[in-house]
């Protein structure tokens, strides 16, 4: 009876690891609510409050707004911030290089 209980044990694990393969295989490479959404951003220069428009761009990640400026205009000279309307605030939410976070 030992040796029976012992072929069921090992059996049991056998079929835990295999269903523990199997969620994971299927499990998805990012949380649902990530998925990529184009975002358009308009860029300004220094002070938002001038209006220093420079021109826009899109991206899929709101972080990268200001990077994505400073890279792709060359007039920003890192100096350009990435801003785009949040509808639920009616403001505009803006990034800077860093990847710091303000409203317009």
């Amino acid at each position: 009876m030992n040796i029976l209980a012992k072929k069921r044990g090992a059996a049991t694990k056998v079929a835990i690891l295999i269903g523990i393969f199997l969620v994971a295989a299927n499990a998805p490479g990012k949380p649902a609510n990530a998925q990529e959404e184009d975002i358009d951003v308009s860029c300004y220069k220094g002070n938002l409050e001038e209006g220093n428009y420079i021109g826009n761009l899109t991206v899929t990640d709101p972080d990268t707004a200001g990077q994505s400026c400073n890279s792709t205009y060359y007039d920003c000279d890192g100096k350009c911030f990435g801003c785009f309307p949040d509808l639920d605030l009616s403001e505009e939410v803006c990034y800077d290089d860093a990847g710091r976070e303000f409203l317009k």
